[in-house]
């Protein structure tokens, strides 16, 4: 303000045009300036503008820091879906090999299972033949043993015992058929009996 009043006193001191009207410049005193609507407005204009520039600056600025972020986020998504796929297939490996090594096992156990069952049959079959062999030998020596007990028998001796032998086994007698022939060969072996009995006395 002081700067405008020097300058406004300045130039009246100077103007000729008062001293030939008569008129002397004593003092000057500006209270208030103001400029005209255009040049005000010519004034604000650098103003508005580098606020305007402010302003866009801050704006792109701001979208400028959004799309950085929105590029981080995405990445840091990518990167965690790029992890979630490796784990991912990391397991799935690892499932296929325990499902092969459980496949393996179970194949295994179920090879030895069948081994030990055939081998458990063969040893039972072997054993039961041992033992129906062993049954049939003693079968054979006992009655070869008893062969033996009868073989000095007569053969008349040998049909009593026969009889003995099936009388003692039936319970009940409805019919008894006698031939000639039988009949005959129990009185010849009664007389011949007889007759050793009186030899003998």
């Amino acid at each position: 303000m002081e700067s405008a009043q020097d300058c406004v006193e300045s130039s009246l001191l100077n103007d000729k045009s008062l001293v030939n009207m008569g008129l002397e410049v004593v003092s000057v005193r500006v209270f208030d300036m103001r400029p005209t609507a255009e040049l005000e407005k010519a004034l604000e204009a650098p103003t508005r503008e580098s606020i305007q520039q402010l302003a866009d600056e801050a704006v792109f600025s701001r979208r400028a820091l959004a799309v950085q972020k929105e590029r981080a986020i995405a990445e840091n998504e990518l990167q965690n879906q790029i992890e979630l796929a490796k784990r991912e297939h990391v397991l799935i490996e690892q499932k296929g090999e325990n499902s092969k090594r459980t496949a393996q096992e179970e194949a295994e156990a179920a090879k030895i299972t069948v081994v030990a069952e055939a081998e458990q049959s063969n040893v039972t079959a072997q054993a039961k033949s041992e033992r129906i062999r062993m049954v049939e030998s003693v079968k054979v020596d006992v009655e070869k043993q008893r062969m033996a007990i009868y073989k000095d028998f007569s053969s008349k001796t040998m049909m009593g015992l026969a009889a003995r032998e099936l009388a003692g086994k039936l319970e009940k007698i409805e019919h008894l058929n006698i031939t000639p022939d039988i009949l005959g060969a129990v009185f010849s072996d009664f007389l011949e009996a007889g007759t050793q009995k009186l030899k003998e006395k």
